[in-house]
Order: structure tokens, then sequence, then C-alpha cells
């Protein structure tokens, strides 16, 4: 049985709405690498890979398993970041192009706008850990299930942020300026009274054949001679 936690750290080298391949090489997945600060509480962790373990190998354990928390310092590209000093540790977590991770905010709406998680970001993931053995490879993976943005942070891709860099020239909103419709929602039905149009892409509805047409408002209406059955025309009228 495959072991899932939910795990807080930051987030960093997101690929999360669009899939990547790793080296441009294979299927292309979506994927995290999720960092815990120093002194996180790795029990957890190591019983779900602990359990991965016997579950896919059983007793036969083969030696030199690839495992998934990983050491920075081991990687000359992080260990010249310096946020990855200090006693951190992180894994990398992967989805398939079928299966992509469900994100969302902390007040549990979805995240579409891909500019809201960056690395650097605080997040909560919910991970699976899991056993493989492919080709010859063979260890313990960390399957990505969903993540949650639970607060910004300083990114780690020295992008600036453009409130800040245009702070000296943001303006408040005039008052009474005019409000739009927010964004993803119907604008407002016309008020009573307006003359209804045909919806796009109908015709207009028209009365059925054979039904009497009303003469308009205050037309004369015409008259019949009872004996004749003829039109009187009012001009002539004795």
């Amino acid at each position: 049985m495959t072991t899932r936690l939910t795990l807080e750290g930051t987030g960093s080298y997101l690929h999360l709405f669009q899939p990547k391949a790793v080296g441009n090489a294979g299927d292309p997945k979506y994927s995290m690498q999720l960092v815990f600060d120093p002194g996180y509480d790795y029990n957890n962790i190591n019983a779900a890979i602990q359990e991965a373990i016997q579950e896919k190998f059983g007793a036969n354990v083969p030696a030199n398993l690839h495992l998934p928390v990983s050491d920075p310092m081991q990687n000359p590209k992080l260990a010249s970041n310096a946020f990855y000093h200090g006693g951190k540790y992180y894994i990398n977590c992967n989805a398939t192009q079928e299966n992509p991770p469900e994100l969302v905010d902390k007040f549990g709406q979805k995240i579409i706008d891909p500019s809201q998680l960056y690395s650097g970001c605080r997040v909560v993931a919910s991970v699976s850990f899991y056993g493989y053995d492919t080709m010859g490879n063979r260890g313990v993976a960390v399957g990505l299930n969903a993540v949650m943005k639970l607060a910004d942070g300083d990114r780690l891709d020295n992008r600036p942020d453009a409130k800040t860099v245009f702070a000296d020239y943001i303006q408040d909103a005039p008052q009474g300026a005019p409000q739009q419709a927010p964004q993803g929602y119907a604008p407002q039905g016309a008020p009573q009274g307006a003359p209804q149009q045909a919806p796009q892409g109908y015709a207009p509805q028209q009365a059925p054949q054979g039904a009497p047409q009303q003469a308009p408002q205050g037309a004369p209406q015409q008259s019949f001679d009872p004996a004749t059955g003829q039109p009187i025309n009012p001009q002539y009228r004795q």
C-alpha cells in the first residue's frame, strides 16, 4: 500500500502548470522540489520510505537503492545557492501528464494563475512514496498528488515583484470610477421593462401564422355597413 504524507516546506523548481521532461529526455512530468527547513523532523518520511521498500522488494532488498531525501550540498548547482545552506534537505516530487496535481490556495480555491506558484513560496504538498524497479534502476520515488500555497516567500529565481518595482508609480483608483464585472462572472441582466433581445444564434420569435393582427394603438378602427357588409370610408360617412 502506497504511503501518503502531507509535508510542508518551500517549493523550488516548480513545473506545476506545464509538464517538462527532465533533461529534455523521457516523458514530460509535472514536478516540484520540496525543500525542508533546518531541524525538520524526518521520522515520518523515513518510515514512509521503509514501508515503500518492504512493499516493493520484501526481504530481498537490493543494494544501492536510490532514496528520495537529498542533501543539496552534494549537488554543485544547489550548493552554490545560499538558500540551500544551513542543514536543509529536499525531495523531488513528480506527477504524470495523465494525473496532474491539484493546485489550491490556503482557502481551498483552485489556482489557475501560474504566477501565484513560484520558486520560493511556502507550500504544503500531498505526496506518495512508492518503490520502483525499472531497467536496473531501483529505489523509492515520490509522487505528487496536490499542492496548497500557504504564503509568499523570497523568490529563488531573482525575479522582482512588480508591486515592489513600481511602488513609486502605483496610484489609488479614483473614487467613483465605473466598476467592471469581475472576470469570470456573467454580466447582469437588463433592468425590468427594457426590451428583450433574442439570444445570440436564435431568430427573433414571430407571431404564429393565422393569429389575428392587432392594430397599432391609436389607429382608427374600420367600420362595416351592416346591410351590405362593405367597409365604410369614414371620410365619406354622412
